[in-house]
């Protein structure tokens, strides 16, 4: 894809990304941004770190956008989760009440997506459209549903996900007093299932 004047590609990260992911998480994360920031910009959890980028590596992957040897962006996906606490572990105890498309997510294939972080200097430029495309791309013939969670004060984030990208508010949860929104999206089949 050609934007404004860059062009930027959509791959799979590999281990030579691993700092500059951590980077980006650090410089976007929820405790590193002041409320104004927060507001503009979106945020992302904290407490992200090596493990969390490992495990969705060694799943389904991390989709990276990359302009001009840059990483810019990623998004992680991962067909299995697992945590006791936080807020993933609050979603996973919200499974079994989760519908999307007519039909309880558990009777369908499900997989995460998330985080996504795009550099400030390169939003606005259809990064974040693009990354999504590669998070479907990477599920399909995984899953049939993807599902996220965005922390309810997090407008912006739900704006881009909801209004840009089409997801749909499936649920919702609190944890440690802060209030999420479930979201949830349909993964294409694979483009050779026919």
């Amino acid at each position: 894809m050609t934007g404004a004047t860059q062009d930027v590609v959509i791959r799979p990260s590999r281990p030579a990304d691993r700092q500059r992911l951590l980077d980006l998480l650090a410089a976007n994360s929820r405790d590193a941004l002041s409320e104004a920031e927060q507001e503009s910009y979106g945020f992302v959890q904290p407490g992200l770190g090596e493990d969390t980028l490992a495990a969705m590596e060694s799943d389904t992957g991390i989709v990276v956008a990359e302009v001009a040897g840059q990483v810019v962006g990623f998004v992680g996906t991962a067909r299995h989760a697992a945590a006791t606490t936080g807020p993933l572990a609050a979603l996973l105890a919200e499974l079994d009440y989760l519908r999307f498309n007519g039909r309880p997510v558990t009777e369908q294939r499900y997989a995460f997506y998330g985080p996504i972080v795009v550099d400030r200097a390169f939003r606005g430029k259809g990064l974040a459209r693009l990354l999504f495309g590669g998070a479907r791309q990477v599920l399909a013939g995984h899953a049939d549903v993807g599902l996220l969670f965005v922390e309810d004060s997090n407008r912006h984030s739900l704006a881009v996900h909801i209004a840009g990208l089409g997801m749909d508010c499936v649920g919702g949860f609190t944890h440690a007093g802060r209030r999420f929104s479930i979201l949830a999206f349909a993964v294409p089949a694979p483009p050779d299932a026919d």
